[in-house]
């Protein structure tokens, strides 16, 4: 990100062998030939947090796999369940992506 905000680098460009990259926000999409994964920075850099979008997104982009969970209500619902049960977390306070718990 430091590097597209001091214009270092493009906003969007290829990676490798047809393998492209969109910063935006604060995150960035990686789209390879047959999917893409999209993310966000979190506090200290860290790129491992989910929301309910997120996971609805993945798993839309991989029907066949996850069907079940590309119905956003679904996503929805058993995030929450995860977030009652504790087995989920807040990445920090000022932000609203979760993080498995260690």
């Amino acid at each position: 990100m430091r590097l597209w905000r001091s214009k270092k680098i493009e906003r969007c460009g290829e990676i490798i062998n047809g393998i492209q990259y969109e910063l935006h926000g604060v995150g960035c999409a990686i789209h390879f030939p047959t999917e893409s994964v999209d993310f966000d920075y979190g506090s200290n850099n860290r790129i491992d947090g989910f929301d309910a979008w997120r996971l609805y997104i993945y798993a839309s982009d991989r029907p066949l796999k996850y069907k079940k969970y590309c119905d956003k209500k679904i996503v929805e619902k058993e995030l929450n369940e995860y977030i009652a049960s504790g087995r989920i977390e807040k990445m920090s306070p000022s932000d609203n992506l979760y993080i498995l718990k260690k």
